[in-house]
């Protein structure tokens, strides 16, 4: 499965609902899940999101004990989208995680 502005579009305090939803659709042992979430500082007027940071001990602790998290790469999205820049970010990562079901 590929989660690439699902997660980081759900508010907060929805986050962990979000992810039993996914655990019941990506159910099987083994099953992997590549998710895309990024990482920033609060917009301008301090708007958090969406899109909505989130850090690795965020992925973690939503992953709990149903799946293993890797992180497998990260990238500064800065110089190819600077608008990201214009919205207030010094800077805008987006990290990508394979989880896998436990």
């Amino acid at each position: 499965a590929f989660d690439r502005g699902g997660l980081v579009a759900v508010e907060p305090e929805d986050r962990l609902a979000y992810m039993r939803t996914l655990e019941r659709v990506v159910a099987e042992p083994g099953s992997r899940l590549l998710l895309v979430a990024v990482r920033h500082p609060p917009f301008d007027g301090g708007k958090l999101g969406p899109p909505y940071s989130l850090e690795s001990t965020d992925i973690a602790a939503l992953a709990g004990e149903a799946w293993d998290v890797k992180l497998v790469g990260s990238e500064d999205r800065m110089p190819l989208e600077p608008s990201w820049g214009e919205r207030g970010c010094s800077y805008f990562y987006e990290d990508v995680y394979l989880l896998t079901r436990r």
